[in-house]
């Protein structure tokens, strides 16, 4: 399926990359915990990306938030462009959130609290009080102005 990119933050600091692909009517929605293929250029294949936001149909739109962990996800920042035609495959998985327990604690680290931002973003849409609570040092986190 097609998807161009929309916007693009870096956080130079933490070395992740932010992007929102905007994609056509043929995805159908995805869940918290859930990941897709993107692929953006081809000799570089389709990589999986944990989907960081949640699904809303009006503005069918997907974030990724991805750390530089490898010589691919290194070069991203320098690769990506808004308006960049990107193709995007699934979703996939069922990480899932559901539980018995009214109240849960969440534990994620690192990268690993992507699809937690995702529950998140989800959880915002209802009513209701919802915490996450992630810490890093604070000189860090320093945002670089968007790309776009």
């Amino acid at each position: 399926m097609k998807g161009v990119i929309k916007s693009i933050d870096s956080y130079p600091g933490v070395k992740v990359v932010e992007g929102c692909i905007q994609v056509d009517s043929g995805w159908k929605g995805h869940s918290p915990g859930q990941f897709a293929f993107v692929t953006s250029k081809s000799i570089e294949g389709a990589h999986p990306y944990t989907i960081a936001s949640a699904w809303n149909p009006d503005e069918r739109s997907l974030s990724f938030v991805i750390k530089e962990l490898g010589d691919w996800t290194g070069q991203l920042q320098q690769w990506l462009k808004v308006g960049m035609s990107v193709s995007v495959e699934g979703p996939y998985g069922c990480f899932d959130f559901s539980g018995r327990q009214p109240r849960q604690i969440w534990i994620g680290a690192g990268i690993g609290i992507t699809p937690f931002i995702a529950s998140m973003k989800y959880l915002a849409q209802a009513p209701g009080r919802r915490k996450l609570i992630y810490s890093i040092p604070p000189r860090i986190m320093m945002r670089k102005p968007s790309k776009n």
